[in-house]
């Protein structure tokens, strides 16, 4: 598993049309369908940039907050996540 997933990362990370950004922050985006204008900011001198594409993958690696304490959340049935929302959903109820 380990060299299929290395393989994945080197196929990608020298690919000429794809474009691998890490550390970066989306400032702004416009555009429709395969015609996009983004700006970014990325690196350690926080280089601005715009970009423009016709699609785009965003991997942020976030989890889902549950603010316990705040917003009723915990306290009151109704008050749930949107992952907690759709599982209810989907379950009828």
């Amino acid at each position: 598993m380990q060299e299929f997933l290395a393989n994945l990362i080197e196929q990608v990370t020298t690919h000429p049309l794809v474009h691998v950004l890490t550390e970066t922050t989306v400032t702004d985006h416009s555009g429709f369908k395969g015609n996009f204008e983004t700006g970014l900011v990325h690196g350690p001198t926080k280089n601005a940039t715009k970009l423009q594409h016709g699609i785009v993958v965003i991997a942020t690696g976030g989890q889902e907050l549950k603010p316990k304490g705040l917003y009723g959340y915990g306290e009151h049935a109704s008050v749930m996540t949107q992952l907690e929302l759709e599982g209810a959903w989907s379950m009828g109820r």
